[in-house]
């Protein structure tokens, strides 16, 4: 009995000591897959995740679920693919990498305070971070809602780095793009040190290196577009293509989530999956077609599901024709500076906006576009021709169709960029092996002839790119609250360089750069009224844990005060913050303009006083009035209405 006993425990150890065995192996197997670029990963799942657990009333607790969910998350996802992307050798971050970090550090120093991150993605980062979007007294704050994931993954790096170098997630996930544009041009160009130039060729746009430093989520979803493009363009080599579909269908509803428009990218993208899939339906099985779709929802539900219980519009307020939100006018959003507007601009905008590139982009309002959109046009009809390039030349075709519907506006149109470029590099590095590779002199002399003249272009391209970039630091917007908001860079601002470069990691809080007197003014703040464009990120940064209240329209292209039911609801919740000190950040310039938009809400005004308020530095101080609002008469915010005049005119110039 004693000897069955002893057999027993044997057997029971082995047992455990194999299963420990198997999932250390496991553990060792995921690993391999990993990447660093996982590290950056994590942190955009975390940028959906904590939306599910807005309902979460405790905040630390909230964080510490979403990160035990993204950390799941990642390992699900190291799990389904076959390869990650590799980080690259010293070679590659040579010549790739270390250009971008010199464009990223020579105005790192200087804390970004353009027109958007003041307008709405400072107050909806503060809000999306601490729980709901809409708070206990909150009207719309900062004008547009838009879904927050990007905002909260730029608002994790800040909490992390500070206000300066929280914008290093711009510059990370760019150098995870290009590490994805290396895997793309493998198949052209054999040539390590040549493809690591095209790659940062490719990577060279204007909107890219201005970017960089910027709280605009732009940037933030080109590595997943590009990685879903890659795994659809190599679908037929994937062993595991129902575990590729879900991992492609995660990375677009991740890349829709931080922007909307991407849309125009990820729809043919998905179409082509499906046509991979279907070509392939015997390795295909239906619980990952299922699975596929839930997790391409996943990271859009939780905001549009809220979006809609508040407004009863998903997406509010775009397409509102569609929706009829009670909230809004039932209008579509549509820039009428911005885009194509007849029909004929839209069949040729690619051609017509380098002609007009202030209607391709506010950056190129004074400066010349260095025209990769008219460029890479050209060489995807071309590469459409040549059987390496047809596929993603077709992605490319059908993204042109519905960017130029959707907007026309080149900031929402990066990866156009960036995959053209991928092409006319695919496409001269096929016609190169086409003719060198035969015997004919002539043709081989043909052969280096096109590559000469390509390199040209290329080159020329290059120097106005990287030209507007050290000459041209901001968006035009000349009735900002700034009135010309500049970036400046470490050239001609050497000394201003040195000083802000002090508070490097120091500077987490806008507050702790008040003066005494400073701080006792703000104090005295219970309730924001944002009564002004790019104005709620500035009372966010100084007293971000109070109600907003916004009584300004966005652009005149849509106006929350212009609808009965917007009036009630803006009515009521005044209504439940009885006796709270309100007051309000606008400019000198525009001071009737926000006194107009306070008075028709049925509020009044008080003290008027000029300030100046450091922005994240002592040096840095932006130039505002602070108002008094005083209490609202009720009778007359019910009979109010309208917009301040010629609002048109005056924002003709102003991007979204």
């Amino acid at each position: 009995m004693e000897a069955k006993l002893q057999t027993k425990r044997s057997v029971d150890t082995g047992g455990q000591w194999t299963a420990g065995n198997d999932l250390r192996e496991g553990f060792r197997q995921l690993c391999l897959k990993a990447s660093w670029f996982d590290l950056i990963l994590v942190v955009y799942f975390a940028g959906f995740l904590r939306q599910y657990f807005w309902i979460v009333s405790d905040n630390l607790t909230a964080w510490i679920l979403t990160g035990l969910f993204s950390i799941l998350l990642l390992g699900f996802v190291i799990w389904i693919r076959e390869t990650a992307t590799p980080l690259g050798p010293p070679r590659f971050w040579l010549i790739v990498g270390l250009p971008l970090a010199l464009m990223y550090v020579i105005r790192l120093p200087f804390p970004d305070f353009n027109y958007d991150v003041l307008n709405y993605h400072l107050i909806n980062t503060e809000r999306a971070l601490r729980g709901w979007p809409m708070g206990p007294g909150d009207f719309f704050p900062g004008v547009l809602l838009v879904n927050p994931a990007p905002d909260i993954v730029d608002g994790i790096f800040r909490f992390g780095l500070g206000y300066r170098l929280g914008t290093i997630i711009n510059l990370l996930a760019m150098l995870w793009a290009a590490a994805i544009i290396n895997n793309l041009l493998r198949r052209y160009i054999y040539s390590e040190t040549l493809r690591y130039i095209c790659i940062l060729f490719v990577v060279s746009t204007e909107h890219v290196l201005f970017l960089l430093n910027l709280y605009m989520v732009d940037l933030l979803a080109l590595p997943l577009m590009l990685e879903a493009t890659q795994q659809i363009l190599r679908f037929d080599d994937i062993r595991k293509k129902d575990r590729a579909l879900v991992h492609i269908c995660l990375l677009l509803g991740l890349s829709t989530a931080f922007k909307l428009t991407n849309l125009a990218f990820a729809l043919p993208l998905i179409v082509l999956a499906a046509k991979s899939c279907f070509s392939h339906r015997d390795g295909i099985r239906l619980r990952y077609i299922a699975l596929a779709g839930l997790v391409f929802l996943m990271p859009i539900l939780p905001f549009c599901l809220y979006m809609y219980v508040q407004t009863g519009s998903p997406i509010f307020p775009y397409f509102n024709k569609v929706f009829r939100s009670p909230f809004v006018e039932a209008k579509n959003y549509d820039v009428p500076w911005l885009g194509p507007k007849s029909l004929l601009e839209k069949v040729l905008w690619p051609f017509w906006s380098y002609f007009s590139p202030g209607r391709l982009s506010p950056m190129f309002g004074r400066n010349g576009y260095a025209g990769r959109i008219l460029i890479g046009y050209v060489m995807v009809i071309a590469g459409l021709m040549t059987k390496e390039t047809r596929k993603v030349c077709l992605i490319c075709i059908v993204s042109f169709a519905l960017w130029t519907i959707s907007s026309g506006d080149l900031r929402y149109g990066i990866l156009l960029e960036l995959l053209s470029g991928v092409v006319g590099i695919g496409v001269i590095a096929s016609l190169y092996r086409r003719y060198a590779q035969t015997q004919i002199r002539s043709q081989f002399h043909k052969a280096v002839a096109l590559v000469a003249v390509f390199a040209c272009l290329f080159s020329v391209e290059m120097y106005r790119v990287y030209g507007n970039a050290f000459s041209h630091r901001e968006f035009i917007s000349e009735d900002s609250q700034t009135d010309r908001i500049v970036q400046p860079i470490i050239f001609g601002h050497t000394e201003a360089f040195v000083r802000e470069s002090r508070f490097l990691l120091n500077d987490h809080s806008s507050e702790r750069f008040l003066s005494p007197d400073e701080r006792h003014l703000i104090d005295k703040v219970d309730l924001w009224i944002n009564s002004y464009e790019a104005t709620s990120g500035i009372e966010a940064t100084l007293k971000p844990n109070v109600p907003m209240v916004s009584v300004c329209d966005f652009f005149n292209l849509f106006d929350y005060l212009k609808t009965r039911r917007s009036m009630d609801r803006l009515t009521q919740t005044l209504a439940e913050s009885p006796g709270k000190r309100m007051f309000s950040i606008s400019n000198r310039a525009h001071l009737h303009d926000s006194v107009t938009f306070i008075q028709r809400a049925g509020l009044k005004t008080g003290e008027v006083r000029d300030i100046e308020v450091p922005f994240y530095s002592p040096s840095t101080r932006l130039k505002v009035v602070l108002i008094e609002v005083l209490q609202p008469d009720v009778n007359s915010a019910a009979s109010q209405s309208g917009t301040p005049e010629n609002e048109k005119d005056r924002r003709s110039n102003l991007h979204e």
